[in-house]
Formats: structure tokens, C-alpha cells, sequence
């Protein structure tokens, strides 16, 4: 990407668009073209306004997080941003779709910014043991307050059009065409010689030391240890404190010492980790039905969760007394969810009907996905899977739970490997917040892909507060793993 290719002119306003597949993410080479066209554009009498576009699905989804393991390299974001908000033309940020990171820090140093309804910005490096760098400590509480730039950071969760609009992070909604509808009122500004609104320039907000303490004591405890959440905390507190130059360089500093932190390294880690081992939705199957073999602690928690999270499931023992018991735990745990508020009526209900259970094992004849939790036993689990690979349907998935056994030697009892997974779910598996899938030698790719694009679909859907088996939340720090590696 270089600064020629990127620029294109409507009349008198210049059109910068960041064209970097597949998220647009701040690479080197697009930093640097970004800073040589600001300083073109700027000079050039010719041009009396600049937007700044996305290609693609994304404004810009974050910086290019495979960078961070090297040398800085020159431009740097901080340097960058700091000389696009001092051009001396309006520069009008249009948004779309994923404004994250240092695609959101980017819009802040704009003088205006308007976004498409399809917009989520955020700030998500806390979810990578890491706080805003470039500037989003500095700006965004000049525009949105202190305790709304405090939740955005710390919790990384985006938001969307309304609530941006609501803070005054975004000025305008622009329904259409955002192209031309941005280059339309980029026009508009610089002919009503509309002010150049510089964030950093506008006044820090009210605040009391004691707030960013306040900030500090209602974090979790968890994330207290962290090295991200605090010093989030403390670059706000230098921004209320410091002239903007010397909080620019605060926040910096304490990005770096996160950057260095081990916390954050294990955090990249597993976020390149979870894309090596992210699903093929080509290739994924829906699982519209599920059944869950063995209803003791284990194979009731694994039904909790696929309940919650919108599965059919049929819980499946040989003994009338332990399949009671099983059912009733499941449902006395989603009733516990809906009295702490975790579920609405509604959506317990739900759960509920999704929920029953069987005594045979031809009951998993029709499902699309069949998890095992009965006993650790290699034998007992070859016998059963040897059933299973005659009952079930043709592709159904065949998960085993186990957490030691040769997950090959029980495939191969099947006589149809390429359908058998493991699927490790961690007692109680409606609570404890981790799934690792195994992959099997003969498994086969539709069959991992279905398992993983189920651990995603849970994530999203099923009771936030009782659990359920997590997969990585895409490097996310309140996310939980999900391993695929090769068993055996």
C-alpha cells in the first residue's frame, strides 16, 4: 500500500482509502502511506478537504499485531496521528464496520467523524494484556467523559452507531452511500470554513484524583493482577494531570510495559493460536440436535450448556436413578439462572424444552452431534463407540469427553474415525469457562470445523453467567482456551 495508490480525487477533496485485507489493520507500509499523503494533501492548494475511507467490511479493525514481536518501526502510530490532526484541512473520518484499536485511536485524531449503522469501534487491547497507545487515553475522555472512556477500555467490548453518536465520539449517522455522503459534507465544512476540531486540543473533564481510585478498587480482582486494567487507569490519570504532549508519551511508556509483560505475550500467543485453529465455515455443519452420553456431573453440565445455548439436547443413561438426577441438576441450574437474573423467563423456558433425556442408546440415532461422558475407561469407551458408529446417522460428529484416554484407540472402535473428535470439557462443565477439542489422525476436517464452530456458537449463546465450554474470545482475556492439537 503507498500513498499514490490510496488517494483518489472528488473535485477539491481528496479521498484516503486504507486497503490492507482482510481487517485493514495498520501495518507498517499503511502507516507510512497515510503519513505521506496527510503531508501531500495538506500542501496541495488544490485540495480543501480529506475523508478518510475503509475498504472492504472495516474502517480499520487494529494494528497489526504481528508487528509487536519486532523492533518498532518507524512511522509510529503516536507520530502519525499527532500529524494528521495538526493538517491544517478538515479531515473526516467515515466509519464502517470494525473500528477497533488503533482504526478507533485513527478516528479520534480526525477532525469529524461520521459512521454507516453497520459501525463497532472499540478499544480491545485490554484483551490483549495491552491499553491504547496512540492516543485513545488522551482523546477519547475529551469527548466522551471519564467513566465511559474507563468501561470502553477496560472491557474491551465495542460499541455501535447509537451509543458512539450518544458519547459524541461519532457526529453523524450517514445512511447510503458513506462515500459519497462523507465526501459531500467534507465539502460542506470547508466551505463554511467549519473549525478544525482537534481532540487533543479540547478541555480535559472535571475530575477528582480519588475517581481513579474509585476506577482501580471496582475492577475484578482478576483483573486487578492484570498489568492492562491499572494502567489504563493511570494513563487517564495522566491525561487529567499532564499537558497532552507528556500524556501522549505517558501512555506510550505504559503500553510498552505491557507489551513486555508475560501476560501479554501468552495473550498474542493464543490469539494467533485460536486463528491457526479457526473453523472452515465452508466446512462446519450446523448442529441442530445433540445428545449427551452419561448423565452423571460431567455429561449433565455439557446438556446445560448446549440447552442454553439454543441446542436440543437428549441427556442418555442406562440407569432411570442417575438420568433423574442428571436432569434434575440441569435444571435446577438454569433455574438458578433465571432467579440471578442470567436468563430471562423466557429464554429458561426455552432451555428447559430443549432438555430431555432417554434411556437408550438409540436415541443418538438422528443427532448431528454426539458427545460421550461416561466413565474413563478405555474399554467401556470403545464399546460404546463402537455402538455409536453403527446407530448414528452418516456424518454425525462422535466427541468423546475424555481428558487421558488414546482419543485414536477409541476412534478406531467407531469403524468410522474420520467422524470422532474429542470434545474436553472441564467439571462442571456449565461453569468452568474452558473446551479444548482434540484432534484425532483420521479426523477429518469437517468434523474439526463442526466442533470448533460449536465452541463459538456457545461462547455467543449460551448462559454468559453459569459457564458453559468457552473457546478463546479472540484473544480475549475473559475469553478461555481452546486447544487443537494433535492427540497421540
Amino acid at each position: 500500500m503507498n500513498a499514490s495508490d490510496s488517494v483518489l480525487r472528488d473535485g477539491d477533496v481528496a479521498v484516503f482509502t486504507f486497503d490492507n485485507p482482510p481487517v485493514n489493520a495498520l501495518a507498517h507500509p499503511v502507516r507510512a502511506a497515510l503519513l505521506a499523503a496527510i503531508e501531500a494533501l495538506d500542501a496541495d492548494p488544490g485540495v480543501r478537504a480529506i475523508v478518510l475511507l475503509g475498504a472492504g467490511r472495516n474502517f480499520i479493525a487494529g494494528a497489526d499485531i504481528r508487528e509487536f514481536d519486532g523492533p518498532p518501526l518507524e512511522p509510529l502510530l503516536t507520530g502519525v496521528l499527532s500529524r494528521l490532526e495538526s493538517c491544517g484541512k478538515p479531515v473526516v473520518a467515515a466509519l464502517h464496520g470494525a473500528t477497533l484499536g488503533g482504526g478507533a485511536e485513527t478516528a479520534l485524531a480526525c477532525h469529524y467523524r461520521c459512521a454507516a449503522g453497520d459501525l463497532q469501534l472499540g478499544f480491545p487491547e485490554v484483551t490483549l494484556g495491552l491499553l491504547p497507545g496512540a492516543g485513545g487515553t488522551v482523546r477519547l475522555p475529551r469527548l466522551a467523559g471519564w467513566q465511559a472512556a474507563f468501561e470502553l477500555m477496560a472491557s474491551g467490548k465495542p460499541i455501535g452507531i447509537d451509543p458512539a453518536i450518544e458519547l459524541g465520539i461519532v457526529d453523524r449517522r450517514m445512511d447510503g452511500d458513506l462515500r459519497a455522503r462523507a465526501i459531500g459534507w467534507a465539502r460542506e465544512l470547508a466551505a463554511s470554513r467549519a473549525p478544525l476540531r482537534r481532540v487533543s486540543e479540547l478541555p480535559v473533564p472535571p475530575s477528582r484524583p480519588a475517581q481513579f481510585e474509585e476506577y482501580l478498587r471496582i475492577l475484578p480482582q482478576s483483573a486487578r493482577r492484570l498489568p492492562a486494567p491499572p494502567r489504563i487507569v493511570e494513563a487517564l490519570a495522566a491525561t487529567a494531570m499532564l499537558p497532552v504532549e507528556a500524556a501522549l508519551a505517558r501512555a506510550r511508556a505504559l503500553f510498552l510495559e505491557c507489551l513486555a509483560s508475560p501476560e501479554s505475550r501468552a495473550l498474542r500467543h493464543l490469539f494467533f493460536a485460536e486463528r491457526a485453529a479457526a473453523p472452515d465455515p465452508e466446512l462446519a455443519r450446523p448442529v441442530n440436535q445433540a445428545a449427551v452420553l452419561g448423565a452423571g456431573t460431567m455429561g449433565s453440565g455439557i446438556a446445560i450448556s448446549l440447552a442454553t445455548g439454543g441446542i436440543p439436547v437428549t441427556l442418555i443413561d442406562a440407569k432411570q436413578e442417575a438420568l433423574d438426577g442428571g436432569l434434575a441438576r440441569a435444571r435446577a441450574a438454569i433455574d438458578a439462572s433465571e432467579r440471578k437474573g442470567r436468563l430471562d423467563a423466557d429464554a429458561a423456558a426455552a432451555a428447559r424444552g430443549r432438555l430431555q433425556g432417554s434411556l437408550t442408546l438409540a436415541s443418538a440415532g438422528g443427532v448431528e452431534l454426539v458427545i460421550e461422558a461416561v466413565f474413563e475407561n478405555l474399554a467401556v469407551k470403545r464399546e460404546v463407540f463402537g455402538r455409536l458408529g453403527q446407530l448414528c446417522r452418516p456424518g454425525a460428529v462422535l466427541a468423546t469427553n475424555t481428558s487421558t484416554l488414546d482419543v485414536d484407540a477409541i476412534a478406531d472402535a467407531s469403524g468410522r474415525p474420520a467422524d470422532v473428535v474429542g470434545m474436553h470439557f472441564f467439571s462442571p462443565a456449565n461453569v468452568m469457562r474452558l473446551l479444548e477439542n482434540v484432534r484425532g489422525k483420521k479426523s477429518s476436517p469437517t468434523a474439526i470445523s463442526t466442533v470448533m464452530a460449536l465452541g463459538g456458537w456457545l461462547t455467543l449463546h449460551s448462559d454468559g453467567g453459569g459457564g458453559a465450554a468457552r473457546q478463546h474470545g479472540r484473544g480475549s482475556a475473559e475469553g478461555a482456551a481452546t486447544e487443537m492439537r494433535q492427540h497421540g
